[in-house]
């Protein structure tokens, strides 16, 4: 096959890894899948790594047999984790455009989501994910995307999730003992919900549950 920009999505499940590896398409803007694997390990329990061994010899099995099959590396690697370690809740963020013109920019949505990052979480933890949920400008709310948009005071509602650094840093050493670099991490239960649910059903809203062998996830 011709080379191309090989992204794998790595999920850590409660006792095994499940891969699946896509090719992005740049026209369309959607990804193509080409390979997908699924192996046991016996370094995990409940998504969290008790044997950095065990685990780096399953993450080898699965990613190497997925480049051999494609016969190129993989060259975006993004890993979902799960695990009760993980905890997540909702913040306010707010951001005071100064400027005379007073027009909105991609930046300050980013300072804006920023500010709401800024917040007490546990000594051992740090933030996975951060999901916007929605904007308002000077106190009207349900503003989806407000780039482009006057306003003297943005603010934000979003979600985030958080982890154990110590997990994530041992699952992390497992992944790179190998070789491999991870790009992104994201909270299993997240893509998930993109994956499964339309956008009236996230609009009139819904629960996800993803059973898993030792786990079990719940989404609102």
């Amino acid at each position: 096959m011709a080379k191309t920009n090989i992204i794998a999505g790595l999920d850590i499940g409660s006792g095994k890894m499940t891969c699946i590896a896509a090719a992005q398409d740049y026209e369309t803007g959607t990804l193509q899948v080409l390979a997908g694997r699924s192996v046991p390990c016996k370094g995990l329990r409940g998504g969290v790594v008790l044997d950095i061994r065990e685990t780096s010899a399953a993450v080898q099995h699965v990613l190497g047999s997925i480049e051999r099959e494609l016969n190129q590396d993989v060259s975006t690697l993004v890993v979902g984790v799960r695990g009760s370690h993980l905890e997540s809740f909702s913040n306010h963020g707010t951001y005071n455009i100064s400027r005379l013109d007073k027009e909105i920019t991609q930046a300050d949505m980013a300072l804006a989501i920023e500010n709401a990052k800024a917040m007490p979480i546990k000594n051992d933890n740090e933030i996975i994910n951060v999901i916007p949920q929605g904007f308002a400008i000077d106190k009207q709310k349900g503003i989806s995307n407000p780039e482009g948009m006057e306003g003297s005071l943005l603010e934000v509602d979003v979600h985030i999730t958080t982890g154990s650094s110590t997990h994530l840093n041992n699952l992390a050493k497992a992944i790179q003992r190998p070789g491999y670099r991870i790009d992104n991490i994201v909270y299993g239960l997240v893509p998930l919900g993109d994956a499964v649910l339309t956008q009236e059903e996230k609009e009139l809203g819904a629960m996800v549950i993803d059973l898993g062998g030792e786990t079990m996830s719940v989404g609102i």
